[in-house]
């Protein structure tokens, strides 16, 4: 490789090829098409023939889903063979092949062939950084030409660029009208005499092929530099440009307890791949090493596909089941009603979304009416040996008798209560919850908070009802379920341990969880990174409307709100792209919640760090928000995961998953490694 060459393929930024186009020699700017100026949400562009085969069916009568992929490409292989004299063939020449192949009537053929340059043109979408360039050039007063090798017609391809704001060029050179490809490098010199260019050095080509964009332009004597596929940059194929993500290898098996084997035969989720490509790789030389350590791209990628996931699954289930409401609790629902919501948009379906305010620290008071109800409790308040005097009594204050603070803290100073002595062990927290029930317990006060819950509550949950929360101890639900007499079916991402089913097959509440195993990190970290920044509620007013915190538990950090924004970006980005054809997206929600969990327990504190600069409180946790930030509470939930293997097991687990990704890397890694060890030894 030339030493020009070698600058070219390592240019560093946009800035640098802007520059390039601004330069006084080059006259002529030439843009390849496909992976260029526009991108499609495709991993591999066969897919496109995948997403087709329900519409081919129809055309066709098949009684079941033509292999129409694996039909259109030998078609394609053959029409090469038969027409060798030509450098590329025709999409006309393509289905003739077809026809020889299968026995199809033309009629039915051309059909099939306008469907196909259909489908191109509604699934090819602008990328923004072409678009720069674009715009930079013609400001520049260069004439830019447009280069593709493509069996499409010239017209499919001038439609394309036209729809995605791409006008002012001089000429249009398709490989497969001409009948010659950049690949050979032919297509150069014709477009140089088409257009009499005098010297090759007057025009910049940008492309993302190295080989036909870069090495055989420069060969005819072009400058030209890459604009690398987004694609091949996701999947680490690009050697200039690798990826040290742990997000990038969470599809190479090291994510826990979920290695995704063959997620990506589903399309759906190589779909998914796709469109965060073209999001996050749009400027290929931005990010460094770990573009994902950016909030917005980790969220477009992590929290997007598991949002869409988690939306799909209830949606599924939603019209499945008929319900007349699907109500998502607050506060961590919010992004999901937000995802369900933007699906119903594309897909409709005959469900009313609520969204309730809900807390159980408001819960509390509707679950305490008698003295036998206090043999619960340790089950409903969360670490409850954490629990003091003091932060008790925010917690039952809606059914405590009128007192001060001072005075609370003093009677239960004289029963060996210290106001901020934790209680420790539940021997002792249960005699704290017997002298409270005997002596402040406000009777009256419990009934006015059930009948205010009901008076809010009661409208929200109308005919046939499904709930949805991230949690997994059906605490909520089964309080609901008491409270107001409705039937109810729960809803939640997962569960942790049996209390669920046993509380639900006691009160009559059935449930459904999206992963049938446990996470490897599964506790309280996961709510936070869905909560928005809204305040929680504390309990339900006379007026039958939720009173709320005063102030939120902190304003959340503006890292974690543009995480949570480009979730949500990404769910809106997938529904307009593909409409009402994402349900002909098939994959398993579990995988496209792998992103996510890689996340949780593979990111670094570069990675994940950012979302945790806040204190976490939750409401029915004694554990002080002050001593304790989001940073230490993830760690702590990592640790707990990490103990239920031993080291041995989770190197192993990382070793094979590295190997399988890349042998010839893991190799040499032992190579060096051993060749330190016996260095060592020898001295």
């Amino acid at each position: 490789m030339r030493s020009n060459e070698k600058v070219g393929l390592c240019m560093l930024s946009i800035n640098a090829l802007l520059a390039a186009i601004r330069s006084p020699e080059v006259k002529y700017v030439s843009f390849d098409v496909f992976d260029t100026l526009v991108v499609r949400p495709f991993l591999k562009p066969a897919d496109l023939f995948v997403l087709m085969e329900q519409d081919v069916q129809q055309v066709l009568g098949c009684r079941d889903l033509p292999d129409f992929s694996a039909l259109r490409h030998a078609a394609e292989v053959q029409a090469r063979r038969v027409h060798a004299g030509q450098e590329d063939v025709t999409l006309t020449q393509i289905y003739e092949q077809l026809c020889c192949l299968t026995g199809l009537e033309p009629e039915r053929a051309v059909l099939l062939r306008d469907m196909e340059m259909a489908y191109e043109q509604r699934y090819c979408v602008r990328r923004e950084t072409s678009k720069r360039l674009w715009d930079a050039a013609l400001a520049a007063q260069k004439r830019v030409i447009v280069v593709s090798d493509m069996y499409l017609p010239t017209e499919t391809i001038a439609s394309i660029l036209a729809r995605n704001g791409y006008h002012g060029y001089t000429g249009l050179f398709v490989s497969g009208d001409v009948g010659k490809t950049k690949s050979s490098g032919h297509l150069f010199g014709h477009v140089q005499k088409a257009l009499a260019i005098a010297h090759g050095k007057e025009v910049l080509h940008i492309g993302d092929n190295l080989r036909s964009d870069i090495r055989c332009a420069r060969a005819a004597g072009w400058q030209a530099y890459p604009l690398y596929n987004p694609k091949h940059l996701l999947l680490n194929r690009v050697r200039k440009r690798r990826m040290a993500s742990p997000l990038l290898r969470c599809f190479q098996g090291i994510s826990g307890n979920t290695p995704p084997q063959g997620a990506k035969e589903f399309l759906g989720i190589r779909c998914m791949l796709a469109v965060t490509a073209n999001h996050v790789f749009d400027d290929p030389y931005a990010g460094g090493k770990d573009p994902f350590s950016c909030p917005s791209n980790s969220g477009y990628f992590a929290l997007g596909m598991y949002l869409l996931a988690t939306a799909q699954w209830l949606h599924r289930e939603a019209e499945a089941n008929g319900y007349d409401t699907l109500c998502f609790f607050a506060r961590d629902g919010r992004l999901v009603k937000q995802a369900f919501e933007q699906l119903a948009s594309v897909l409709p379906v005959q469900t009313q979304t609520r969204y309730v305010r809900l807390s159980r620290t408001a819960l509390l008071p509707l679950m305490l009416e008698k003295r036998e109800d206090l043999w619960a409790l340790p089950c409903i308040l969360n670490g409850y040996a954490d629990y003091t005097p003091r932060k008790l009594r925010k917690v039952l204050y809606a059914i405590t008798r009128p007192s001060t603070e001072e005075e609370w803290l003093r009677i239960f100073a004289s029963q060996g209560f210290m106001p901020d002595v934790p209680m420790q062990s539940v021997e002792r927290f249960q005699r704290f919850m017997l002298y409270f029930f005997d002596h402040f317990f406000d009777l009256q006060g419990q009934k006015r908070c059930t009948s205010s819950a009901k008076a809010y509550l009661k409208p929200l949950f109308a005919g046939r009802c499904a709930t949805f929360d991230v949690g997994y101890k059906l605490r909520a639900e089964t309080a609901l379920r008491r409270l107001l007499d409705v039937p109810i079916t729960a809803y939640a991402i997962h569960q942790d341990c049996d209390l669920a089913l046993r509380r639900g097959h006691s009160f009559g509440v059935p449930s459904h969880t999206l992963y049938p195993f446990t996470p490897f990190v599964s506790w309280r970290i996961r709510e936070l990174l869905l909560e928005p920044d809204e305040p929680g509620c504390t309990g339900y007013g006379t007026d039958g409307k939720p009173i709320l915190e005063q102030e939120t538990d902190g304003v959340k950090s503006e890292p974690l709100k543009c995480f949570q924004q480009a979730g949500l970006s990404f769910v809106a980005d997938m529904t307009a792209l593909f409409g009402r054809d994402l349900s002909r997206l098939p994959y398993r929600e579990t995988d496209a919640c792998v992103p996510f969990e890689a996340l949780l327990c593979s990111g670094s504190r570069k990675e994940i760090g950012p979302f945790l600069q806040d204190g976490i409180e939750d409401d029915f946790s004694g554990t002080n928000p002050g001593t304790r930030s989001a940073w230490a509470y993830w760690r702590a939930d990592y640790r707990a995961a990490l103990s239920r293997d031993g080291k041995w097991k989770r190197r192993m687990r990382i070793s094979l998953a590295m190997l399988r990704a890349n042998p010839r890397g893991m190799f040499r890694r032992t190579e060096r490694f051993l060749r330190r060890r016996l260095h060592g030894r020898k001295r």
